[in-house]
């Protein structure tokens, strides 16, 4: 499977593809799941999109498989990228807090 995350202000935060015309195409998924056939690689494609709360994630693979067992492999991709996620959320929440607390010991010192 190959995978492009992006924030939510639209900046690339990882992927796996380092073909720039499938990274443009697969960016303009805007389905769960669907099939469809690249000009570049000259081959069929399953591709979805998972919207989480502070990422999009976007997958495709060129294994044949049906939609049932690709829906199925984006599941546990949502899964593993909620967990993510609501991590990352923590620990920014967690910096702000203790950024807030040193300003305020800062501000008595």
């Amino acid at each position: 499977m190959y995978y492009l995350i992006k924030n939510n202000q639209g900046q690339i935060i990882l992927t796996n593809i380092d073909n720039e015309t499938i990274l443009t195409d697969l960016q303009k998924c805007k389905s769960e799941c669907e099939r469809v056939y690249c000009e570049e690689s000259k081959e069929h494609r399953r591709q979805g999109n998972i919207k989480l709360s502070s990422h999009v994630m976007f997958v495709y693979t060129t294994e044949d498989m049906t939609n049932k067992i690709f829906k199925y492999h984006l599941n546990g991709i949502k899964i593993i990228g909620e967990f993510i996620d609501s991590n990352i959320t923590d620990v920014k929440e967690l910096e702000s807090q203790k950024n807030k607390t040193f300003k305020t010991q800062s501000y008595k010192s």
